[in-house]
């Protein structure tokens, strides 16, 4: 308990406010300021008493109050979700919002393949669903390398697939007042903002475009307005506790970015929900009519829809308790990375969200290019820290050092020099016959071995990241979450929003045994994953449709599967990283 503040001048407590501590110091109070009457002393019924209890209790519960309200502005003792967001705000951490799941969809034409000439066009934001329609994913377009380009898709008739990605969610066109074209005079002047008439909107699925163009890429949804350039297209999503609705920041010269208008499509998801399972999406949500004519319409008696895995990224409202272990991690650190766990918590953050799990080395620690070694000088243990050496390929053929050396040759070597003294001084060799070198005397030019040099340099840094779990339902998606990720990041890209010296970004050595092998099944199995290898860029992708194949796993050369023994030794490394 805290120690009681108490004023000796006017023996009142300033910490101990309730009503026990109030109504005993009220009765000191009293006995003070007269002697006529005694209320320690009085009949429970006494007005006076009552009174007197009456005002101990109101005082009580004004302090309780105050005391609560003090309570939520600090991070470990707020309770109000709205309390929550601001406070979070203004230390630099933001609470996240309903997050749409994202999966990949394959999309094949099934019906009449007479003329395979033919295509046809879905719209972007087409809905899709299951066989019970309770879960409503829509068709955003083909993925991009940083993220998902928002197009039509292009349907050949002709039978081939193609992949989709889709995200959680109805679309609905944003309207103000009935107009779908958004403009700068519909923005509150003060707040900047344009408020959503749903509450539960995805905050990464609001897709935003300028009137006349089809980019939904430019506007980008960020944190902080103000740590952008002013020029660039960017938004806030946040949420009024006040009011229970979303809204949409806009910078403060919204109007010159606006142009002429801009078009908000947002997709609304359902409270209560979850990632959906592979297999589970399969139909359109309404059939749709092609170019107007009522004769060729999409469903799915002539379309096959798909999901072959499990969606991801679905994210529920960041509750407070989630949003202070969280805000632990980041507190310091933000955008300015010093130490190697800097690097690690940004790497880790929710922000990026690019993997399962990381581990960030440097000449001190890494796992596969240094080692210790234990010593004991003047009686003192010590501990030394070796980097191992590498050859420095950029000497191997522009500064090779020479030496002469006495040959060994008892042939002549034609494509060899030889040199003899004469005069002090080393001559090179006219041969003729077929002398013996060796016992001549001679001598030939020797190369010193290449100069070598330190694995990692000071500026050296090595991340080591596990892939991302997408759907833990079975016992090979999460075998998968301990291989590395492949390819890897651009880490300049991926570091280019904080402020961090400038680094070498080391490739990590192979792991020794392959991470894949050879399937043996003679038969797809639905439960396992299966990748094709590229010969010519020798890579491995994951094989989406299994049915493009006439034979079993085992009859195709160039089918792989993961090799979890092999996997297995690598993973001790990363036990203990949290």
């Amino acid at each position: 308990m805290a120690q009681d503040i108490v004023n000796e001048n006017q023996k009142i407590s300033y910490t101990n406010l309730d009503f026990s501590s109030i109504y005993v110091e009220v009765i000191n109070l009293i006995k003070q300021l007269t002697y006529r009457w005694d209320p320690s002393i009085s009949d429970e019924s006494d007005p006076g008493v009552v009174l007197v209890k009456l005002s101990s209790l109101i005082a009580d519960k004004c302090n309780y109050n105050i005391d609560k309200n003090v309570l939520e502005t600090f991070p470990l003792s707020v309770t109000q979700n709205g309390n929550a967001r601001q406070l979070y705000d203004q230390l630099g951490y933001y609470m996240d919002w309903y997050e749409s799941a994202y999966v990949p969809v394959l999309l094949s034409w099934i019906g009449d393949t007479t003329d395979s000439s033919v295509s046809y066009t879905i719209p972007k934001f087409t809905p899709i669903t299951d066989s019970e329609s309770s879960h409503i994913y829509s068709l955003i377009g083909a993925e991009g390398v940083e993220d998902t380009i928002v197009s039509d898709t292009i349907l050949p008739a002709d039978g081939k697939s193609v992949t989709v990605i889709a995200m959680e969610g109805t679309p609905v066109q944003y309207q103000f007042e009935n107009e779908t074209v958004i403009t700068a005079q519909m923005v509150d002047p003060i707040s900047r903002r344009l408020y959503f008439p749903h509450s539960y909107v995805s905050q990464n699925g609001v897709f935003i475009k300028n009137t006349a163009q089809e980019n939904y890429s430019s506007w980008k949804r960020v944190n902080n307005l103000y740590e952008n350039s002013f020029n660039e297209l960017r938004y806030v999503f946040g949420y009024d506790s006040n009011s229970d609705t979303c809204f949409l920041e806009f910078p403060d010269n919204y109007a010159e970015l606006f142009g002429s208008g801009i078009e908000i499509t947002y997709l609304v998801i359902p409270q209560e929900t979850s990632n959906i399972p592979a297999q589970a999406l399969n139909q359109f949500l309404a059939p749709i009519s092609i170019g107007g004519n009522a004769n060729i319409v999409l469903d799915s008696s002539n379309v096959k829809i798909t999901n072959y895995i499990a969606a991801s990224g679905h994210k529920d409202i960041e509750s407070i308790d989630e949003a202070y272990i969280n805000y632990k991690r980041t507190v310091g650190t933000f955008k300015t990375l010093i130490t190697l766990r800097d690097y690690l918590n940004y790497i880790r953050s929710q922000e990026l969200d690019i993997c399962s799990n990381a581990f960030v080395c440097d000449r001190t620690n890494d796992i596969q290019s240094t080692y210790k070694i234990m010593s004991n000088q003047h009686d003192l243990d010590t501990i030394i820290i070796k980097v191992e050496q590498v050859i420095d390929k950029t000497l191997i053929e522009s500064t090779f050092d020479y030496k002469f050396v006495k040959t060994n040759d008892t042939e002549v070597v034609p494509t060899k020099t030889y040199y003899e003294i004469i005069d002090n001084n080393l001559s090179e060799v006219t041969i003729e016959g077929t002398p013996n070198p060796k016992e001549n005397n001679w001598y030939e030019l020797q190369s010193i071995a290449p100069h070598t040099k330190d694995a990692l340099s000071p500026f050296s840094l090595k991340f080591y990241l596990l892939r991302k779990a997408i759907a833990l339902n079975n016992k090979t998606a999460y075998n998968q979450t301990f291989s590395m990720m492949k390819p890897y990041p651009d880490f300049d890209s991926l570091l280019g929003d904080t402020s961090h010296l400038e680094h070498v970004y080391e490739d990590l050595l192979p792991l020794g045994e392959n991470t894949y092998k050879k399937s043996q099944d003679q038969a797809w199995l639905e439960t396992k994953s299966y990748w094709l290898y590229d010969e010519d860029t020798e890579l491995f992708t994951l094989i989406s449709d299994t049915s493009l194949f006439d034979t079993s796993p085992a009859s195709n050369s160039n089918v792989y599967e993961i090799d979890v023994e092999a996997l297995l030794p690598h993973t001790i490394m990363f036990k203990g990283v949290y």
